[in-house]
């Protein structure tokens, strides 16, 4: 693994070094807007799918209630 910036080796070509370069960028974007909104959305359904199953089991009891 790289430490450190390199400049394109005699194997490498410098179109070959900026392609890898802009993949690792548009790589890191597609994280920021992509892979930052699934993580947040994530962070929301576990409350809400949780508040549903709550409404379901409270309505459930209400009604056992009432039937009898």
């Amino acid at each position: 693994m790289p430490m450190a910036f390199e400049l394109a080796k005699d194997s490498e070509t410098k179109n070959w070094q900026f392609a890898k370069i802009a993949i690792i960028v548009l790589a890191g974007i597609a994280f920021i807007f992509l892979g930052l909104s699934v993580i947040t959305l994530a962070a929301f359904y576990a409350p809400i799918i949780i508040a549903v199953v709550i409404l379901i089991v409270l309505y459930e009891r209400w009604k056992e209630k009432k039937v009898r």
